[in-house]
């Protein structure tokens, strides 16, 4: 008889082979069933006295090893070793876990006089049985039994490696056991057994399944009125009392339905109502959730406020008066999103290049789910596979082969029921070289330490290390690190903003190289990029300034001469990409920009409004100098002077102007009975104070316009950019900002990120709405060329002129 033994880390615990199934087929091999990832041990019954012991296995009896020397070539030895037992003497095979891709043949073989001798066993995984199911010989649903007559109750299993053995218990006592695939149980009920239990167990060693049903009973009154020549039966549940002569109720007769529905989604209500007739009161309600009774609820109806899966179960009312007692109930099912067993939705797992690595998770699921992959980093994929654990619970199992370096990296699934969805990330690593911390957090002006280990402890000479820092994919700089032994060690002696980002640390020897990645995020204060006024007419002008920080910030504040601004008419915090300088590069990082509408007023030039902006490090206060205010309002109607010399033509230029005057951006749209008759905008960079002006100007004749529209394809189905209209704050129609007060300010909502303009060259065109005889502003691949850098840091202020243009054209047609 084979011995099989289950092995833990530090510990063996021999398990008898009674506690497995072990079968004979017709050539005499043993079947030895296993549980899926489980460590197990098979003993060889030869001892080593005799000759060399050989292993052989799955697939096609390939060579496991000789003794105990492993053969190197075996894709899966590093789960897979050859023990020796120095008290018996024999080479036994032990599994550290045993996958579904282990089953098969395997042979132990040895030369015993002269002679080839061999133990032969095939191995195969247990698998959980599929259903059981419980009922009487005339229901499945619920088990019903009159007083008296003799019933069946039977239970029956679907599936199941090994078979099954199914025990029925009634009243929490083993009634009947069998080994086949359905068990049988005949008895007389009488009263009380009503509101009895019927329990039925499936266990095959490794998974156990069971059921439970109630069991009624009905009993029957015998009326036999020779007087009035009626003889009949009258049968009924304990819960409804007869009267023979009227046969009206007297006691609760009780239904219990759902609203909506007894199938609910988790999150969502249900009511459970219970309805009762009966002619006697009074009477008392109680309901029960399992067999127990839930504390304070004695209405007719048990309001459930977003459901979750535990609530799932049997409800019961229990309605009581003097006569007797009615009890009726239903199953509330809930239906759920797929979640993960241990709530993670991010997973590491060590791989090796060349090498399959397995993925193995456990997901809870009222449903079977399905699974998708969503993302790769380039590896080979495997396909998933679902194994039913219990009523809820599935093992989902992949492999994933990455072959070259960069294969390791981030992959994406999807899990997904009926009711939704969740995305799982699998992160495949180094097996080779790890990182530690994996992902690390530093403060400003405090100190970090990355390391980089060789797991090889006895690392050979030849090795070199290079460390690289980089930011949203570009490379930032080439750290320095010491070297110890198997460990390299990287140290941020003083971290700020400019150190976020990805370490890299590769050890290379020759054409080896192996890599491993950290990630280091940086709290500190906020770091100021730029701030830039937009002048919307001669006496409003938009302040904004745009910085990073990382914590996000808390509090937004607008000043005027050091006092706070009560009641400022700010637009809400928008997320924006904005420009840093990191180690010498200019990074376009997630940012933010803070506005505020200003209504001008004469004041004096050496006024200063300020923003201030805090997180939970401290405060920047970026300042917009009133003499900056006006220089932009006289570019802007210097600009627009032209604009004025005939009728009907209308001024509405915008200037937008970088406030570190470096650059500026002035937007000159003539139009004529709203009609464009010239587009033009004007990007400048001052340097040194000499001024490079590239303008781009679109001019269309006022006479052959309309003709132009008719047949120019670049107006045909484009897609128009939706501008947003800025109004004046009412509480400063009269030009005076209010500062009175304490020193409070106003916090204000985020919107979604806006995403980075990569575009170097701007395109836009003008379309007439024919639907509405007004003017708008749209873009298309054939557009017109209007504005053209190749700056990164002015791309920001063209798109600003372009959105006020969108805003005045929306305004004409209103």
């Amino acid at each position: 008889m084979l011995n099989v033994m289950m092995c833990h880390r530090g510990t063996i615990l021999i398990l008898l082979i009674s506690e497995t199934i072990l079968r004979s087929e017709g050539d005499s091999s043993d079947i030895i069933y296993i549980k899926s990832n489980s460590s197990v041990l098979f003993t060889c019954p030869f001892s080593s006295d005799t000759g060399a012991v050989i292993w052989r296995g799955p697939p096609d009896l390939m060579l496991y090893g000789i003794n105990e020397k492993m053969n190197d070539k075996l894709p899966k030895n590093e789960r897979i070793t050859i023990i020796k037992d120095e008290t018996t003497r024999q080479y036994n095979l032990y599994f550290e876990m045993f996958f579904e891709s282990d089953q098969g043949l395997f042979k132990c073989d040895t030369i015993q006089n002269g002679k080839t001798t061999e133990h032969a066993f095939k191995t195969t995984l247990a698998e959980i049985p599929s259903s059981i199911i419980i009922g009487s010989d005339n229901s499945f649903e619920r088990i019903i039994g009159v007083e008296g007559m003799a019933m069946e109750v039977n239970c029956s299993v679907i599936g199941g490696l090994p078979e099954p053995t199914l025990s029925l218990l009634h009243r929490d006592k083993v009634v009947n056991v069998t080994n086949t695939t359905i068990v049988q149980y005949t008895f007389i009920p009488s009263k009380e057994n009503h509101m009895d239990n019927f329990t039925c167990i499936a266990d095959n060693g490794f998974f156990r399944l069971q059921t439970t049903l109630l069991f009624l009973v009905k009993v029957c009154i015998h009326n036999n009125n020779a007087a009035l020549f009626l003889y009949y039966d009258i049968c009924y549940l304990p819960s409804q009392k007869v009267s023979a002569e009227e046969g009206n109720y007297i006691t609760p007769t009780v239904h219990v339905f759902a609203e909506p529905s007894p199938n609910i989604t988790e999150n969502n209500s249900v009511t459970l109502l219970c309805s009762n007739d009966t002619i006697t009161y009074p009477t008392d309600l109680v309901w029960k959730f399992n067999q127990k009774v839930i504390a304070g609820e004695s209405h007719d109806h048990l309001f459930l406020l977003k459901v979750q899966r535990q609530q799932a179960g049997l409800y019961t009312c229990k309605v009581t008066n003097s006569a007797g007692t009615g009890v009726n109930g239903l199953y509330l099912i809930v239906k759920y999103m797929p979640t993960v067993a241990d709530n993670f939705t991010y997973y590491k797992y060590d791989a090796e290049l060349g090498q399959s690595t397995k993925i193995s998770l456990i997901v809870d699921s009222f449903q079977k789910p399905e699974i998708a992959w969503t993302m790769s980093a380039g590896g080979k994929l495997g396909y998933w596979t679902v194994a039913t654990k219990n009523d809820h619970l599935y093992s989902i199992s992949t492999t994933i082969l990455p072959e070259e370096e960069s294969h390791l990296g981030k992959y994406e699934m999807r899990i997904r029921n009926e009711v939704g969805s969740i995305d799982v990330v699998i992160k495949l690593v180094s097996r080779v070289v790890t990182m530690v911390p994996y992902e690390a957090v530093c403060n400003t002006s405090e100190s970090v330490e990355l390391s980089c280990v060789y797991k090889d402890i006895h690392l050979q000479t030849g090795w070199t290390v290079s460390w690289i820092h980089k930011l949203k994919s570009i490379f930032i700089r080439s750290p320095s690190a010491t070297i110890n032994g198997n460990v390299s060690t990287m140290i941020i002696n003083f971290c700020d903003y400019k150190d976020t980002g990805t370490y890299s640390c590769k050890w290379t020897s020759g054409e080896k190289m192996y890599k491993s990645t950290a990630k280091l995020t940086v709290h500190g204060l906020p770091v100021f990029s730029y701030t830039d006024i937009v002048v919307l007419n001669k006496s409003s002008v938009k302040l904004n300034v745009y910085f990073y920080s990382k914590p996000e910030p808390i509090q937004i504040k607008w000043l005027f001469n050091s006092k706070t601004i009560q009641h400022p008419s700010t637009l809400p915090l928008n997320r924006q990409y904005v420009n840093l300088t990191i180690y010498n590069k200019v990074i376009s990082v997630e940012g933010f920009k803070a506005t505020m509408l200003l209504i001008t007023a004469p004041n004096p030039s050496d006024c200063i409004y300020t923003c201030s902006v805090r997180n939970r490090f401290g405060i920047i206060e970026p300042n917009f100098q009133e003499k900056e205010v006006l220089d932009a309002i006289r570019i802007w109607e210097n600009e627009t002077k032209g604009g004025n010399d005939n009728e009907g033509m209308f001024p509405p230029s915008i200037a937008s102007v970088d406030t570190t005057g470096q650059r500026y951006c002035i937007v000159l749209l003539n139009v004529y009975n709203k009609e464009i008759i010239s587009l033009q905008i004007s990007v400048s960079y001052v340097i040194n104070y000499q001024e490079i002006v590239t303008t781009g100007v679109t001019q269309q004749q006022q006479q052959d316009e309309e003709n132009s529209l008719q047949h120019n394809s670049i107006y045909e189905e484009i897609q128009s950019i939706q501008s947003q209209i800025y109004r004046d704050d009412t509480d400063n129609e009269n030009g005076h900002v209010d500062t009175s007060g304490s020193d409070t300010s106003s916090e204000r909502p985020y919107l979604e990120l806006e995403p980075p303009n990569t575009e170097m060259d701007k395109k836009v065109v003008l379309a007439k709405k024919k639907d509405h005889g007004g003017l708008t502003l749209q873009s298309s691949k054939a557009g017109v060329v209007i504005g053209h850098t190749k700056e990164g840091g002015s791309q920001g202020i063209v798109n600003e002129g372009v959105s006020k243009i969108a805003e005045y054209l929306e305004s004409l047609g209103r």
